[in-house]
């Protein structure tokens, strides 16, 4: 902005507009840049204040509630660095605070009070006082006759008090009650905006904060969660098995039986020699028993490497007996590592402990020439052969240190604490008395080849071709030998010469789901139907459960005259068809509601039913059926060459002869065949071979990307793979005879990697009430097997090798 700008609203002006408000400002450095420079002309001297303001001066800004004024003594009125004035008086609108600010003295008809009555806090800047102030007088805003609104239902009313506050500024920090019980308030978990609020314990009380006080860098809670970011809260509610009892706290606590619990509680019940302990270069155990016999050792097995302050030109060893036992035997005090370990709240460091001293040295002090310690003890095992500045234990020093400054280096290093250990089977047993017959297929390997098609490169086209269909595709169409022009192939959304308009059409995207026929092919056709069932467009998708279940089909379908005609309804009618027996299987029915939309977005979920759906009663040619979704709307489905709102009108179907006829212009395909009339066969299948019986079912190109492949196996229950070769697990379990058989059992299985988190895959089995052996088959390739019945676990498979494929029977 220019300096001789000005705005309408008069705020390019921030001088006040009397002298002594401006002379007040001008001290207190109120002013910006600009401001400052108007400052040195018109306030150049110390006398300033007393040269433009009365003995008794009045100090009001912005930065108070309008109604607030301080006055101060104009010879005692200084601002120095350690030093500043306090008022005399401060003024205000006694209406707005008649609950506990009662004025006590009357200035130029002002209500006043002495600025000691206040007991405020010592401010050491002028705005410090100035913020103390603002705050005290924020806890009396009080419209003056004005109660009415206190009994909405998001409403506080202060105790003692008229004031009422928005039930959102309780426990803000912000004193606004003139008796602070809006910060003191005990209900805060049971308001209505709890789930905007911060839950956590204050005091050992449960209190929900209001969520600007979340990260202002000020702890409000007993543990500091307030102030930890989301990722550290996860850690710390959310925490790996193996971290429990690691002598790092990770676990906010948790008030169990009248005792704060963590995961760093009650660890003398825990096995601190452990998988996750071990060999982490940090002793958990206090005699380091998690660090003996590890590769970075030279000791024995049930020795640690110490350096003995007597023999201190070599790495010795000392028995584990001698460690952790409050005696310092090593230079440094590196068998009792409990003394010198600390965490600063990210890792772990040992630090090197002088002898006879309270006294520790970190790595970095060690070997400079320097002795730290009271009998040179971090000086007598150095090298001082190196011409390096740098600490010993830096990079650059690695290859000139000897073997006491390599020992103290590795061991006082800083320690990570948490490296991830995935859960491993090494050395297991098979469990529990299990007959495992692992099969092996004996078929051949199975090999498939596809000729690729040789395709002839694009005529090239120019950037202006390229650009001139705005949402279609150039295509060039050969005229003669000679000649060819360029035309615009547009997507369904769009026509004319350059795809330049967009059609009213509905936008469905379509997802399916089914309880079972997880195996079975089912073929939904998609109808936009006006009122009088006339069929506008179609279109249709293939369904395959176990390749298609996360899959969501996008369809358009246009009406049949541009544009639609507003004065009928319009509908979307699906019907589904087994396609491998093509047989009826459920419809639906869904309204266009929003007529005048040019475009109308519509997304539905289809329920397949487990059986057919039933006719309710005979059209002239057909069936009348019930909509799945909506058992009040009947309609006719007809039989083939029939159609029309009763299976009225006949016409001549043009299908293949093993296809179905649903209109004159639509046909059901079989498996494997396709095509506007069912007659053109398709190929994918012809280079997929499946074997034990296993179906191809070729993979629908327009709603996938395009593969060599697009086909698979569908196998029988016994076997499973990409070309059925893998024989699934057969499992059969029995049951003790002390043991209750239920009426349905959950088994869950574990796949174990090194590399990686456990998967868990479950299935839940009925049981029939004469059943005394379950057997079930399943193709997933686990280690571990759990059973579940009543709520109790039940381990009834493990072995280290993964099982694929087995006969395997066993007994909880």
């Amino acid at each position: 902005t220019k300096v001789d700008s000005t705005c309408h609203n008069g705020r390019d002006n921030n001088l006040a507009n009397d002298s002594c408000s401006k002379a007040i400002n001008c001290m207190i450095d109120f002013y910006d840049l600009f401001d400052d420079i108007w400052c040195q002309e018109f306030c150049s001297g110390m006398d300033c204040i007393q040269d433009y303001c009365p003995s008794l001066l009045n100090f009001s800004s912005s930065i108070l509630f309008r109604h607030v004024q301080i006055l101060f003594n104009n010879s005692q009125f200084t601002i120095e660095p350690n030093e500043i004035s306090l008022p005399v008086y401060i003024c205000y609108d006694e209406r707005l605070c008649p609950d506990f600010l009662p004025a006590t003295i009357s200035l130029n008809s002002s209500s006043c009070r002495h600025f000691y009555e206040f007991e405020l806090e010592k401010a050491d800047t002028f705005f410090s006082l100035m913020e103390n102030i603002n705050n005290l007088f924020r806890t009396c805003l009080i419209e003056p006759n004005e109660t009415h609104y206190c009994n909405h239902s998001n409403m506080y009313q202060c105790k003692n008090s008229t004031k009422c506050i928005s039930k959102y500024r309780l426990l803000d920090r912000i004193q606004d009650c003139p008796l602070n019980d809006d910060e003191t308030y005990n209900a805060s978990c049971s308001l209505s905006d709890v789930h905007r609020r911060f839950s956590c314990s204050i005091k050992s009380y449960r209190t929900c904060l209001a969520s600007l006080l979340i990260e202002d860098r000020t702890k409000d809670c007993d543990n500091g969660e307030d102030e930890r970011r989301i990722d550290e809260l996860l850690v710390e509610n959310h925490i790996y098995f193996q971290t429990i009892c690691d002598g790092n706290r990770d676990l906010l606590p948790v008030l169990i039986d009248g005792r704060y619990e963590t995961d760093e509680t009650e660890c003398q019940f825990w096995l601190c020699n452990n998988t996750y302990s071990r060999c982490d270069r940090f002793w958990l155990c206090k005699n380091g028993a998690d660090e003996v016999n590890c590769p970075f050792s030279n000791c024995s097995e049930f020795e640690h490497s110490c350096i003995f302050p007597n023999d201190t030109p070599k790495v010795s060893c000392l028995p584990i007996n001698q460690a952790g036992d409050s005696v310092i035997h090593c230079l440094g005090a590196t068998d009792e590592r409990h003394i010198t370990q600390y965490n600063d709240g990210y890792r772990f460091l040992q630090r090197f402990k002088c002898w006879n001293d309270s006294e520790s040295v970190s790595s970095l002090s060690l070997c400079n020439r320097k002795p730290e310690c009271r009998f040179g003890d971090d000086e007598i095992f150095c090298n001082y052969k190196r011409n390096s500045t740098r600490s010993m234990c830096s990079d650059e020093n690695s290859f000139s240190r000897n073997e006491m400054e390599n020992f103290f280096c590795y061991n006082l290093d800083t320690v990570k604490q948490f490296k991830l250990i995935y859960f491993k089977l090494l050395s297991m047993p098979l469990y529990l008395t299990q007959s495992i017959a692992d099969e092996i297929s004996s078929e051949k390997s199975i090999q498939t080849t596809a000729q690729s098609i040789p395709v002839d490169p694009l005529a090239r086209m120019s950037q202006m071709d390229q650009w001139q269909c705005n949402h279609g595709i150039p295509i060039r169409i050969r005229i003669d030998s000679t000649r060819n022009e360029t035309h615009c192939l547009c997507p369904p959304s769009y026509y004319d010469d350059l795809c330049e308009y967009q059609s009213q059409r509905v936008s469905l995207t379509i997802q399916v789901r089914v309880a079972t026929d997880w195996r079975n092919v089912f073929s939904f056709i998609i109808l936009l139907i006006d009122d009088n069932e006339i069929i506008q467009s179609h279109d249709h998708i293939e369904y395959l459960a176990i390749r298609d279940c996360d899959t969501k089909f996008n369809v358009y379908l246009l009406y049949s005259t541009r544009s639609k005609n507003i004065s009928k309804n319009y509908f979307i009618r699906i019907h589904a068809f087994n396609r491998l027996t093509l047989k009826y299987r459920a419809s639906w029915i869904f309204p266009l509601k929003f007529l005048f939309l040019p475009v109308h977005r519509l997304s539905v979920l289809l329920k397949v039913p487990v059986l057919d759906i039933q006719p309710i009663q005979t059209c002239i040619h057909g069936q009348r059926y019930n909509y799945i979704n909506n058992q009040n709307s009947t309609f006719c489905q007809c039989e083939s060459g029939w159609s029309g709102a009763q299976c009225s009108i006949e016409y001549r179907c043009d299908c293949a002869p093993d296809s179905l006829c649903i209109d004159r212009s639509i046909c059901v395909c079989p498996l494997g065949r396709f095509g506007s009339r069912c007659y053109l066969t398709q190929s994918s299948c012809q280079l997929k071979t499946c074997i034990n019986n296993g179906k191809c079912v070729p993979g629908d190109e327009r709603y996938r990307l395009v593969q060599m492949n697009k086909s698979m196996c569908i196998c029988s229950e016994e076997y499973f793979g990409n070309h059925c070769e893998h024989r699934q697990t057969r499992i059969d379990i029995s049951f003790h005879s002390k043991l209750i058989i239920p009426p349905s059992l959950i088994v869950h299985f574990i796949t174990i990697s090194n590399e990686t988190y456990p998967i868990r895959s479950s299935t839940m089995k009925k049981i029939s009430w004469d059943q005394h052996l379950l057997t079930f088959n399943t193709s997933i390739r686990f280690h571990i097997a759990f059973a579940e019945m009543f709520n109790s676990y039940y381990l009834i498979i493990l072995r280290e090798q993964i099982i694929v494929s087995a006969i395997i029977s066993t007994q909880i």
